[in-house]
């Protein structure tokens, strides 16, 4: 589904920052899992309340994800896990914004989805975060 890309977002940046996460990946892929199954039945059965709830099943996933990512990145001390920390968390912000000013036009509404910027900023910095593992992996300097 469409909206899944933020619980696949969290999904990575817990992956490459936690060493012990099935628990948290269980619950994220569940999570994304049940999401896009409301999500088809939200189309095929006219419910847009269901994609609403979709919505906020996946931000409610993904929130939780941030303390356990926010202490291996400080942990860790690496400027480039921080920055992917920094990037993961302003995705998420953004799925909340879109879903309660736009989806839900809570404090007035919003017509701007934040989302897609997010998302363009995430892969930028996933992209030079896969390099930076891939210089220390060979042993370069970074």
């Amino acid at each position: 589904a469409y909206a899944c890309h933020i619980g696949l977002i969290a999904r990575f940046v817990v992956l490459s920052l936690q060493e012990r996460s099935t628990p948290v990946l269980r619950w994220l892929d569940a999570c994304m899992a049940a999401a896009a199954i409301m999500a088809v039945g939200s189309f095929a059965f006219a419910l847009p309340a269901l994609w609403t709830a979709a919505l906020v099943l996946l931000l409610v996933a993904t929130v939780p994800c941030v303390p356990l990512v926010y202490r291996q990145a400080v942990r860790r001390g690496h400027a480039m896990e921080r920055l992917l920390l920094v990037v993961g968390m302003a995705a998420i912000l953004a799925g909340v914004h879109d879903l309660l000013r736009v989806r839900l036009g809570v404090f007035s509404g919003a017509t701007l989805t934040l989302t897609p910027h997010a998302m363009f900023a995430f892969v930028v910095v996933l992209a030079a975060y896969c390099l930076s593992l891939l210089h220390r992996g060979v042993g370069l300097r970074t």
